[in-house]
Formats: structure tokens, sequence, C-alpha cells
């Protein structure tokens, strides 16, 4: 991440100017940087700010008071070759949308074509270009590897103050402190390759971004020992193998080829042996929830069953009574003195109602006492042996 101080040719318009590829003038000196003629833009926007780019870094200058006051932070990130046009706009959007709520910050972000081998393709392709057809034409021409590098990147240039309603407030002194700045970097590293992987997982790409071993240890802090550093190849050894010429790299560049392909290896094998372990913990999480739940099932509806015994015992009436045993769920067993609570207990009982009774067991006629309990219609009733004392009629 490059820090954008004041000076000759180095201040935030200038910086600004050049990465959009347009003209821009600097109202603290009154200079002008026009960068028009260039012709690998291929996306511009400002994000957090309503007005125009030149608007966003003069306002960045007048709000710095002293002379080498640093104005704002660059960052030059590789785009994935295998996403569309659009799918690069919005992956870079999202990102600089969370660099404003991460750090309150205001952006400019500008998407640049890849270069091409030779000046003529160059000139022949961006020559003409205004058309859709043209367009598409030029699109296919930067990801061919015969004629371009596929060197698809942006440039997001973003403040030093934190900026709310068109307002610049204070510095953001986590990116400069040393023991928070670079934490906060490998934020924003890990939350790129987080995004730019599930955007090339929406494509249908199978290659997967792995920035290094330290943006791992954010992400996924089991997986910081296990995996094996990639050595960077560079840009030279890179453009050598995207033309095919891989026999002609020297001795040194050979081994780099072989170490970074074991390293590849060996980390492919880890991110599976790791996943395979990784389903099976969520697995038994599942097991372990799914018990836990049942248990605090089983203790809920336990606590409502005492809750509508207690009901019942605490009735008066039969009134409150039939009301209470209407409303219960689960009735398990009712304890009482009361003879006449006990028989109608014993024909709401759980499972029917036809109970053990002796012959000589004392029985109430709740019909000869003119009460009637109400019941639920699901449940489902025997009859009962013959009254005792009605035998001899």
């Amino acid at each position: 991440m490059a820090k954008v101080s004041r000076g000759a040719g180095q201040s935030a318009i200038a910086k600004a100017a050049y990465n959009a590829r347009d003209r821009m003038k600097d109202d603290r000196v009154g200079r002008s940087f026009n960068y028009r003629s260039r012709t690998d833009l291929l996306s511009h926007e400002v994000v957090n700010w309503d007005g125009t780019a030149a608007e966003l870094w003069n306002a960045a200058e007048a709000a710095e008071k002293r002379k080498n006051s640093v104005t704002a932070r660059s960052l030059h990130i590789a785009l994935p070759a295998e996403l569309p046009l659009q799918q690069q706009k919005q992956l870079v959007r999202g990102f600089a949308l969370w660099l404003r709520d991460e750090f309150g910050v205001a952006s400019q972000t500008n998407i640049h074509a890849p270069h091409f081998h030779r000046k003529t393709d160059e000139r022949q392709f961006t020559k003409k270009n205004h058309s859709s057809a043209e367009q598409d034409n030029y699109m296919r021409a930067l990801k061919d590897p015969k004629l371009t590098n596929r060197n698809f990147h942006v440039h997001i240039l973003f403040t030093t103050r934190k900026v709310e309603r068109g307002t610049f407030g204070a510095k953001t002194r986590e990116l400069d402190d040393r023991k928070t700045g670079p934490a906060a970097l490998l934020r924003m590293r890990a939350e790129w390759e987080k995004r730019a992987n599930s955007a090339m997982k929406c494509v249908g790409a199978k290659q997967n971004i792995c920035l290094a071993k330290k943006g791992a240890e954010l992400a996924q802090p089991e997986l910081a020992e296990l995996l094996s550093p990639e050595p960077h190849l560079g840009p030279r050894l890179t453009a050598v193998l995207r033309k095919k010429t891989a026999a002609k790299a020297t001795t040194h560049r050979s081994k780099k080829l072989v170490a970074l392909k074991q390293a590849r290896a060996f980390n492919r094998h880890v991110m599976k042996a790791w996943q395979h372990l990784r389903d099976l913990q969520r697995e038994r999480d599942r097991e372990q929830q799914s018990a836990r739940i049942a248990v605090e099932r089983e203790t809920a509806r336990r606590r409502q069953a005492e809750l509508e015994k207690e009901r019942i015992r605490t009735a008066r009436t039969a009134q409150e009574v039939a009301e209470a045993l209407k409303n219960s769920s689960s009735i398990h067993a009712v304890r009482s003195d009361d003879s006449l609570t006990q028989a109608m207990a014993a024909a709401r009982s759980e499972c029917t109602w036809s109970a053990a009774v002796n012959d000589d067991e004392e029985l109430i006629d709740l019909e000869a006492k003119g009460l009637s309990v109400s019941t639920p219609e699901n449940r489902t009733y025997r009859s009962r042996k013959p009254r005792a004392h009605q035998r001899g009629r």
C-alpha cells in the first residue's frame, strides 16, 4: 500500500489524473495534468463522494495543513482475467464499499486493460472501439494471451481522512500505526481474496486466489502452519510462461517453477484434507445441536405439564376444573384428597377412561351429582364396568 504525499508530480491530483486517464487541475498550486491520450482505461468510479474525482482530491488537499502531509493511499491489485468486465467492476465496487464501511474513506477506482505485446495491435484495436461489435472484439483481444499479457488490474486511490456527507474528518490513524497498520493491511488482503474467489466461483473458474501464507492466517488461522508459501515468479518469468517458451528460462528460474509446482500440489492436498476434517466436525456439531434441542424441548414439555397439573390442583370450582382440563395438552396424574377430583382425574387419564377398579371400591356417580366434564375430541373412550350399587336393580 503506497502513500501519496505532496510534491512535484506526486500529489493526489497528479496520481488521480494519471490513473483516471483524464485532465485534472490542482487548485492548490494551479497546475493541470492531462492524460487523455492514453487508451487503456476500462472503468472509472468514485465511491463515497457525490462530486467528481477532481473535486474529491482538491477537497482532500484543502483539508491538510502541513506541507508534507500524506493526502492519499494507493492500492494496485491484479484482477482475474477469467472474469468478464461487468463482474470485474462489481468486484472492485464491492471492495471500495467495504473500504468505506471499514475505514470511512472515499476512494477512486480505475480498471486498466492489459498491455499488448505489439504496439501495432494496440493501435488496431483501440483506434475504433465505439460500436458494440468493436467493443466486443476489443475485449476478446484483451483476453487473448497471444496478443496481450492478460494483466487486468485496478488502481484504488483512497483518502487518508474519514469522509462523511462530503466533509473530511479525522485521520485514519489505524493505517498509520506500526502495530495496527499491518493488521489492517492483512484484513484488506483477506477481504479481497474472499471476494475474488467468490466472484470466480460464480463464473465457474476452478482456480483460487491465495495472496500469501500471512493472508491465510486471518481468514483460516488453523491453516497458517499447514500451508506452504508459494514462490513469486515475477513479471518476466510469467510473461515467458504465457508465451509458451518456458524452455528458454534459466536454471534459476526453472528451479522456481519446480518449487512453485511442488508448493501448489502440497497445498492442494492440505486443503482437501482440511476440508474433509471440517465437514466431519460440522456433522458432529449438527448432531450435538440436535441432541441439545431435543433436551430443551423435552424440558419445556415437562415444565408445561407441571404448570397444567398445578392449574388443575388450584381450581376451586367444577367450572374451573373443566376449563383447565379442556386446555391441558398432557396430564399424567393429579393427586388430591378430594374424591370428586380423583374421579375426574381418572376420567381424564392419559391412557383411557377405564382404569382398574375393584368391586368393593367406593365409586361416585358424576351424573347423579349433576356435574358434567368437558373433554377434548381427540380422546378415545371405552365403556366401564357396571357400577356396584346398580347391579341389584
